[in-house]
């Protein structure tokens, strides 16, 4: 009698085979396409970020020149020449804008300080008093990285 060998279960789903020569399957590739989608907008947005930092120094430039020619044609003016009394005020505008250019001034403060010229200036009459009040803000603002108080 003859023994026949049992070999073991073969896998009965046909394996798919590539005639010889034939180029390989191609992927569809849309996991590469993604992470160049990403890393695109990564670098994207890095570069809209150094954008505004660099913007945001032209922007305070800006303001900060605005406000001088505001507070010297608007208030500074209304000073007796050679006084004392204007002698400080450009000088604490000049300590103002130089702390808001060099990040001791904080910008909103600043924002704060020119709608308060604007409040201040929109009537003619503009006294002595209330140039003094802008005058020690701004030395006050100057002074320290604190906020000074419109109100004091």
């Amino acid at each position: 009698m003859e023994e026949t060998q049992t070999s073991p279960v073969q896998n009965t789903q046909p394996q798919p085979s590539q005639p010889q020569g034939a180029p390989p399957e191609k992927k569809s590739g849309c996991l590469k396409w993604a992470l160049i989608g990403c890393g695109t907008l990564l670098v994207l947005f890095i570069l809209a970020g150094i954008g505004c930092y660099i913007g945001s120094k032209y922007v305070v430039k800006y303001g900060a020149e605005k406000v001088q020619t505001m507070v010297e044609e608007q208030l500074i003016s209304k000073l007796p020449e050679g006084s004392q009394e204007r002698e400080q005020a450009r000088q604490a505008l000049k300590d103002a804008i130089q702390g808001l250019q060099e990040g001791r001034v904080d910008p909103q403060e600043m924002s704060n300080f020119s709608e308060l010229l604007t409040e201040i200036t929109a009537d003619e009459e503009v006294d002595k008093d209330e140039v003094m009040r802008i005058v020690d803000y701004m030395q006050r603002a100057s002074a320290d990285e604190s906020t000074a108080e419109l109100g004091q």
